[in-house]
Formats: structure tokens, C-alpha cells, sequence
């Protein structure tokens, strides 16, 4: 056996493992979240401050973006350990801060994520979470004016008086630092938790994906390093994304630029880094947010066509369904036995192979009707569907309810003696299921079969398969119903020729 093989059951037998542990110690469970929140929002802090910040002002902060996925994507009921772990390692990572800041900006930044978080719907799905009522407009109220500009206030109270400049100005810097964030990484965080986008990284879609992603990321490098390139260069290549690879891919795409810009803006290089200050970073998060206003609604768009095209094509195929398939018991209808018994037909007399066919019957079902209600017999009828198409073996086998209590089996390539010992099997099938039937000889539900099978002529019509195959039925009928019947050839009238 392949590793591979082995892991599976493995990693099964761990989750369901731990899912237990997770019931029967929840507080364990607590403390692993505690943990695990802690240590990842760490992570997440260091790179921030190291990417995005510089002298107490960021160009954005997208781990309040981040934080509002991740509780968007896990129930609420988990809130309080997984804020718990955040706020932990916020204070430890400022320890060495003024009490005053560590305690203003833990709060502030816990209320604001809070804020977004209670006002946008759960992630259960990237398509489903965008068609959420009045989206949009929550989304731009509170994550990203109100929240930010009401947490502002008591930030910008305690550091301006510490860093010694301007309220006012400080608290633009917050607001705009932080709304830049959610606008920017919480769409990232979004799309990075639902699976449809990793549609875009599968080996068909990787080369566009991977060529245009590199495309950006090489051209914001390029500009970011030099001052010579205005950076609205880059706005044909992010609408080009946006048009091909949707909402996901123009996320990471604008958030690529939005790292490589910060960090070679931070580092005065780039269009914005001659920019006096502080306007280079302001300068910078109006192209950040232009590239945002231009792509996003874009992508949008192209995701709202691309479920418009899926949900056309499954009511297509949903419709087309119907249209072959019964509507009681769910094998294909008469229409559709049609069309394939005249496709097998020609490609049995092109291929001089044999073509069998079952017309099968439920015994004394008018008397079980009447006994047991029209209800019962409609479940008598799909249990004995399920039962036909549950016995058969082969994939080309078609079962189909020919009309009333009529089934019919057409097996292509089947002989008479192959057909008999499945039609035998059916049979067996339906009499095991021991349904009630106290009108019926058997005192169950049973069924009679005619079977037959030929190899068409060329002056027969297909007419003449289905002919011996009902005077088979006939005689198992006559002979004392739940058996198998069939018929000799001769005894068969027969067309000699297609005019007659």
C-alpha cells in the first residue's frame, strides 16, 4: 500500500480524535485556541511592523483586515479565546511601551475588529457571502468609515501627546491606515478561506494565474524601485486581472502591490518616495485605495457573471434531466428509452452484436393501489426502480419506466442466457424486498419479466424486440406471475421488410 493511501485513514482517525478530546475537555480546547491565535497574530505583528510601519505611522495595517476574516470564519462562540489569544500577544509584543499606549491600542484595535465583525455575515462561502443583502453598503458604513474613525479618537488622544504632533493629523493616519487595511486584506483574508479560490491555482487555470500574478508583482517592482515610472502604470495590469482571474485574483494582486509600494515607498524610493513628508504615505494610500475602487468592483461584476453562467448551465442540466427522466422513481423516462433503444438498435445491426431486452411488470399493482392508497403505490413503485437499477451491473444497462407499472431494461451486447440470469436476478431483487401485497398469490409485491434477446437484420424493425419481449411477459403472466418468461423466435410474427 502507497503512504499516501495510509495518511488518509490516519489523518480521519486524528480529527475525529481530537473532535472528541475537544468535547469531552473544552477547556483543553480553549487553551489550544488561546495558543494558536496568539502565536499566529504574533507572527502577523512582527510582519507588519516590519513591512508597513514607520515612526508610529503605517501606510496601512492589515491585520485588523485579517483578524475580521478569521472571526468571520469561525463560530462565535470561539470569539473570546481566539480575542483572547490576540490580545495576549499584543501586549506582550509592547511590553516595553508606555502602559497608557499598550492599554489604548489593544482596546481600540479588539473594538474595531469587533465592530466588523458583528456587521458583516458569516464566511460560509465566497459567492454566497458577497450575495448577502446590502453587503456592500454595510461593509463601507461600519468596517470601514466608522469603525476606524471611531477608534481613532482615543488612540490619537494618548500618541499625538507622546510623539508630539498634530491630533487631527494623527488621527487621519490611524483612520486611513486602518480603513486601507480592511478595505485591502480583509477581501484577501476572505478569499484565501474559501475554496473557490484555489480554483485558480488548479494545472489548468496555474499558467494564467501564475503568469499574470507574476506579471504584477515583477512590474511593482520595477516602479517601486525607481522614480521615474508614475505608478498608475500599473492600473491595465490590475484591470486586466480583474477581468481574468475575478474578485479573488485581483485580490492578491492589489495586495502584492500594496506590500512591494509600502516598502519601497517606507524606504523613499518609488514614485511616492520623493513625496515630502508625511504626504508620501498619504499619496501612497490614495493609489492603493484607487486601485481598490478600480478593481474590485470589476471583479465583483465578473463573479456575479460567472454564477449567473453556473446557475444557467445547472438549470440547463436540470431541465434537460427532467426531460429524460421520470419524475416518480428517477430512471429515465420513455422519451429517453426511445432515443437510446434507436441508438442501440443501429449500432447493433452496424456491429452484428446481440441487443436483449426486459419488459417487466408488478404483479396485481391496480389491487394493491386500491388496497393500499395511490401514495403507497407510488413508494411501491420507486423501491422497485431503486431495486432494478441497484441489481444491474453494467454502466450501459438502461432501466426506464415504460408506463403505469411497466418497467423496461435494455442491455446492449447481452445474449439470451446473460439475459435471462440478470433478468432472474431483478426479479429475486424485487420479491427479497418482502413488501406487503395481500391481493397478490405471494402475499408480496412481486413482479413478471418477458426477456429477450436478438441480433437485428437488416428487413427487421426494432419494433420485433420489444414485441417478443412483451409476449414473453404475457407468458409469464399466464404461467403464474413472479417468473421470467420468454418466447421462441418463431413463434413470432415478424415484418420482413421496413414497408411492411
Amino acid at each position: 500500500m502507497r503512504p499516501a493511501a495510509k495518511l488518509h485513514p490516519t489523518l480521519r482517525h486524528f480529527r475525529a480524535r481530537v473532535r472528541l478530546d475537544a468535547r469531552r475537555f473544552p477547556w483543553l480546547q480553549n487553551i489550544v485556541i488561546v495558543l494558536v491565535s496568539g502565536l499566529v497574530f504574533g507572527v502577523g505583528l512582527k510582519l507588519c511592523v516590519s513591512t508597513f510601519l514607520r515612526d508610529n505611522l503605517a501606510v496601512c495595517w492589515p491585520l485588523v483586515g485579517m483578524q475580521v476574516a478569521a472571526l468571520l470564519r469561525i463560530p462565535r462562540r470561539y470569539w473570546p479565546a481566539v480575542l483572547a489569544g490576540m490580545v495576549f500577544s499584543q501586549v506582550i509584543a509592547e511590553w516595553w511601551e508606555p502602559i497608557d499606549e499598550v492599554l489604548v491600542d489593544t482596546f481600540c484595535d479588539t473594538a474595531e475588529v469587533l465592530i466588523a465583525a458583528f456587521c458583516l455575515p458569516a464566511l460560509n462561502g465566497l459567492s454566497s457571502w458577497i450575495k448577502q443583502p446590502n453587503l456592500l453598503k454595510r461593509f463601507v458604513i461600519w468596517p470601514m468609515l466608522l469603525g476606524p474613525a471611531i477608534t481613532a479618537f482615543p488612540v490619537s488622544a494618548v500618541f499625538s501627546h507622546e510623539l508630539q504632533i498634530s491630533y487631527w493629523r494623527y488621527w487621519v493616519t490611524w483612520f486611513a491606515g486602518d480603513m486601507i487595511g480592511i478595505v485591502l486584506w480583509l477581501p484577501l483574508g476572505i478569499i484565501l478561506m474559501s475554496r473557490e479560490t484555489y480554483d485558480l491555482f488548479r494545472w489548468k487555470a496555474l499558467p494564467l494565474t501564475a503568469g499574470l500574478i507574476g506579471i504584477v508583482s515583477l512590474a511593482s517592482w520595477a516602479i517601486f524601485q525607481s522614480r521615474s515610472t508614475p505608478a498608475f502604470v500599473l492600473m491595465p495590469v490590475l484591470l486586466l486581472i480583474a477581468l481574468k482571474l475575478g474578485f479573488s485574483g485581483s485580490a492578491i494582486a492589489v495586495n502584492i502591490v500594496c506590500i512591494i509600494s509600502a516598502k519601497g515607498t517606507l524606504h523613499h524610493l518609488g514614485p511616492f518616495g520623493s513625496v515630502l513628508e508625511p504626504y508620501s504615505v498619504t499619496t501612497l494610500q490614495v493609489f492603493l485605495a484607487a486601485s481598490m475602487l478600480m478593481c474590485f468592483p470589476i471583479s465583483i461584476l465578473q463573479l456575479e457573471r460567472d454564477d449567473f453562467e453556473r446557475e444557467s448551465k445547472q438549470a440547463y442540466e436540470q431541465m434537460e434531466q427532467l426531460a429524460i427522466s421520470d419524475g416518480l422513481t428517477g430512471i429515465a423516462n420513455r422519451r429517453r428509452f426511445d432515443a437510446v433503444f434507436e441508438q442501440e438498435w443501429r449500432r447493433a445491426l452496424r456491429t452484428r452484436e446481440p441487443l436483449a431486452l426486459m419488459m417487466i411488470d408488478v404483479d396485481c399493482f391496480k389491487l394493491f393501489n386500491d388496497i393500499y392508497g395511490h401514495l403507497a403505490g407510488d413508494d411501491c413503485l420507486r423501491r422497485i426502480a431503486e431495486s432494478i437499477r441497484g441489481t444491474l451491473k453494467r454502466s450501459s444497462d438502461l432501466p426506464a419506466r415504460y408506463g403505469g407499472e411497466e418497467f423496461v431494461v435494455l442491455m446492449p451486447g447481452t445474449d439470451l442466457p446473460g439475459a435471462l440470469e440478470a433478468a432472474e436476478m431483478v426479479r429475486f431483487e424485487v420479491e427479497h424486498m418482502k413488501l406487503e401485497h395481500q391481493r397478490n398469490p405471494h402475499q408480496i409485491v412481486t413482479i413478471s419479466i418477458g426477456c429477450w434477446s436478438l441480433v437485428p437484420k437488416d428487413n427487421m424493425l426494432p419494433e420485433a424486440l420489444i414485441e417478443a419481449a412483451d409476449q414473453g411477459l404475457y407468458s409469464a403472466k399466464q404461467d403464474g406471475r413472479n417468473r421470467v418468461g420468454t418466447i421462441r423466435l418463431a413463434g413470432l410474427r415478424q415484418p420482413t421488410s421496413k414497408a411492411s
